[in-house]
């Protein structure tokens, strides 16, 4: 896959690229957590 085709992908489905932000942060907060219950 080439980059012109992830640009084209992301303009056909821009909820798909906010799902994929969304997930990111959760897996973030959720790892922070995660760091900060097994440090207390």
């Amino acid at each position: 896959m080439t980059d012109d085709d992830e640009v084209q992908n992301s303009e056909r489905s821009p909820g798909a690229a906010r799902v994929a932000a969304a997930l990111i942060l959760i897996y973030v907060a959720a790892t922070i957590a995660g760091v900060l219950a097994a440090t207390t």
